[in-house]
């Protein structure tokens, strides 16, 4: 089963649709080809970018169907797409896997380049709050998008204020803070000086005070950084 619970509108793919484009042996064929070279999935086949977060939760970088077998082997019950909804071959593919492994699968759809959303706290602590464990986060490199997720679990599930959780924002797990990704750090670090040294709760800084719009004006990258992050690491 696919849910989506992203913050902003966002239209389903049918399970029909999925089944239709994956109908043939030709057809998944040329979709696993796709995601191995259109979805650059030939440099995860070895490097799955995984983490545990604790509390039965892990995080990794876009997982294949066979790697989804795997974490299915492993106890993973649910698995949680930041990529948003997509026809292309990564999102068909998960979608038939998680289908066939019995794991539900969930689209909240995350930014790497772009502030969160003002709902996307509340969105991801109600998801937190009500998903079948263990589970598996991701996006696409395992870094930016499930590191700021990783960050809003430990706060949400353990208590931990931002300036702890903000560690699963790091190069450890190949989060750049330099280029265009480093507006989720600026993000995490406006909680902390706008609400969390003020005794505001996350999802009520986010939904009153937190100007996404202001905040996206005001944020700037450097030109070495963007060009690590968008030329040689090719991020999402």
């Amino acid at each position: 089963m696919h849910r989506v619970l992203s913050a902003r509108t966002e239209p389903d793919v049918s399970d029909e649709e999925v089944r239709a484009r994956l109908a043939t042996p030709r057809d998944r064929s040329r979709a696993y080809m796709g995601l191995l070279f259109n979805d650059h999935h030939l440099l995860r086949l070895a490097f799955h970018n995984a983490h545990e977060v604790g509390g039965g939760l892990w995080r990794s970088n876009q997982p294949g169907p066979g790697q989804l077998k795997a974490w299915a082997e492993r106890g993973v019950k649910t698995v949680i797409n930041l990529r948003g909804v997509s026809t292309a071959s990564y999102h068909l593919l998960q979608r038939d896997a998680c289908e066939r492994y019995g794991m539900e699968m969930i689209t909240l759809r995350m930014y790497s380049r772009d502030a969160p959303d003002p709902g996307a706290p509340r969105a991801a602590k109600a998801m937190f709050d009500e998903i079948a464990y263990p589970a598996l986060v991701h996006c696409k490199s395992g870094s930016d998008r499930a590191g700021l997720m990783a960050v809003l679990y430990r706060h949400f599930r353990f208590g931990e204020p931002f300036s702890v959780a903000r560690a699963q924002l790091s190069f450890k797990y190949l989060h750049m803070r330099m280029g265009k990704t480093g507006i989720l750090d600026a993000y995490v670090d406006a909680y902390i000086e706008q609400g969390e040294k003020r005794g505001i709760d996350l999802v009520t800084w986010s939904e009153t005070l937190f100007d996404r719009k202001a905040f996206k004006a005001a944020y700037t990258s450097g030109a070495v950084g963007d060009f690590i992050v968008d030329k040689v690491l090719g991020r999402e």
